[in-house]
């Protein structure tokens, strides 16, 4: 009768060892990180979709700041590139610095463009402006299998904005609108 319960707790001793063991995440080098990075940047910068195969996740969610919902997916990340390729054409990024936590890469990058194409904001489609901008970022991506899996970036869309001839008018008060009436 001793030998089953020993077993039995030998059995639930092993089950609750492993399987309280969290999953590791995967750790990442400078090296590999630094591939992943110049691929996003070859595919962002030339439009290589082939680039973003290699880089991309292909369940991949990206989130932006300027976005109003996240991008789900592979191919729609590449249609997201495809329309910013053709607002601005001469779209050129660079990381100029990052480091790397366990799966993690976080940085800070930089962009040059012209908007040469419509402009696509919550008040509609605008047209080209043909005005350079410069805009400064950050971001965070998550790998999974060696490719980005989640990309969280954030920018100052307001400076892109003013760079491309937008104003920010504030709202008037009540009584200054009906006198335009």
């Amino acid at each position: 009768m001793k030998k089953p319960v020993l077993i039995l707790s030998m059995v639930f001793l092993l089950c609750f060892t492993f399987g309280c063991q969290q999953e590791r995440e995967e750790e990442l080098s400078i090296e590999e990180a630094r591939t992943i990075i110049d691929g996003l940047v070859k595919f962002r910068n030339e439009g290589d979709l082939t680039a973003a195969d290699r880089v991309m996740h292909p369940e991949c969610v990206i989130r932006y700041s300027h976005l109003p919902e996240e991008i789900a997916g592979l191919e729609a990340y590449k249609e997201y590139d495809k329309m910013t390729r053709n607002t601005f054409p001469d779209f050129k990024m660079a990381v100029d610095d990052f480091f790397v936590k366990d799966n993690k890469i976080v940085g800070y990058w930089s962009l040059d463009a012209t908007n040469a194409g419509p402009l696509m904001t919550p008040m509609g489609e605008h047209p080209p402006t043909n005005k350079k901008i410069h805009i400064t970022g950050m971001f965070i991506s998550y790998i999974v299998d060696g490719k980005i899996k989640e990309d969280v970036a954030y920018f100052d869309m307001l400076n892109m904005m003013q760079q491309l001839g937008f104003t920010l008018v504030p709202p008037q008060p009540p009584e200054k609108q009906e006198e335009k009436k």
